[in-house]
């Protein structure tokens, strides 16, 4: 059977996407696109796979929930009821959230939308694009001949306009006593930054100094591990790099970007730190051997293995 991989608005299928709110430990959430003989082709779906490989393709919460109380004799009433809560306080929080954007118009608007762009300047649509789980929606409209736009964030929420997103990130900071959050900060200049002819350039400084970048490099990076996840149905295993902030990173060239634009920021030098774990990451030989391991070892249980260069081969 072949790998059911395909690419939607540029966003490569299938990839991980967060699980809800309230959902029980122990699941990850994949995103696959419909097949191009499917009247839905052009739109995604998401299935749940239990961690341990004992459950695979779970088409809603509901079932989730059934099969998590099942295995550990839980009531099920009590716990999708509290999943159920969860999930209306946040479609609450998100309607407050939409209710606020709509209010802030005029001044105050302006005022939000000056104050991100004090910090970070203007927000464009490639960047937002560059957000890490977001996506995009493009939707033709025949009798108008436009192709209106639609940011959708990590939560599922809709943006058709980036300058109402520079107001939300304004508010933001200045609830934050006018000061940029970190996690907003990494999300708007760490891949956000780098997108189309300046992405390439990135990625282009990066090899300059450091070749092209493999995943058995970038497995020995001291304290950072790899996931494999095989999908059985799509006899594919998905690989995620993770960091040691716990950041994931499922393409290299994502890296390359960010090293190369660490590198651009630094009066093109390699700072001593990025050196020095690209080193010990290219020394690191056992690491390479142990590498090409995880990917067999999904497969073998029919799940997700997850490894650092110090697991045991």
């Amino acid at each position: 059977m072949a790998s059911k991989v395909s690419i939607v608005n540029g966003i490569t299928y299938p990839r991980h996407v967060q699980c809800p709110d309230g959902f029980p430990p122990g699941w990850k959430g994949i995103e696959q696109a419909y097949g191009e003989n499917s009247e839905y082709f052009g739109k995604t779906y998401i299935r749940y796979y239990s961690l341990d490989g004992r459950h695979t393709s779970i088409p809603n919460a509901k079932k989730v929930f059934e099969l998590h109380c099942d295995d550990n004799a839980l009531d099920f009433d009590v716990e999708f009821k509290t999943y159920e809560k969860t999930k209306e306080e946040k479609q609450k929080r998100d309607a407050a959230e939409r209710e606020a954007l709509s209010k802030a118009r005029g001044v105050e608007r302006e005022q939000m939308i000056a104050t991100f762009r004090a910090h970070l300047g203007e927000l464009t649509g490639p960047v937002v694009f560059g957000f890490p789980g977001w996506k995009c929606r493009w939707d033709f409209l025949p009798d108008s001949q436009q192709t209106p736009k639609t940011f959708i964030d990590t939560d599922g929420r809709e943006y058709m306009l980036v300058k109402d997103l520079e107001c939300k990130f304004g508010a933001i900071i200045s609830q934050n006593g006018n000061k940029v959050p970190d996690d907003l900060m990494e999300m708007v200049k760490a891949l956000g930054k780098a997108m189309g002819v300046e992405r390439e350039q990135m990625i282009a400084t990066s090899r300059a100094h450091f070749g092209q970048l493999t995943g058995e490099v970038v497995f020995g990076f001291p304290g950072w591990k790899c996931r494999w996840d095989y999908l059985p149905e799509l006899q594919t295993t998905l690989r995620t790099f993770i960091d040691t902030d716990g950041q994931e990173w499922k393409l290299l060239r994502d890296l390359e970007c960010k090293f190369g634009t660490i590198i651009s920021l630094n009066g093109n030098k390699v700072p001593d730190g990025l050196m020095a774990m690209y080193q010990a990451g290219e020394d690191h030989l056992d690491a390479h051997a142990l590498f090409h391991t995880g990917s067999h070892k999904a497969k073998e249980i029919v799940g997700t293995v997850e490894l650092d260069a110090n697991s045991d081969r």
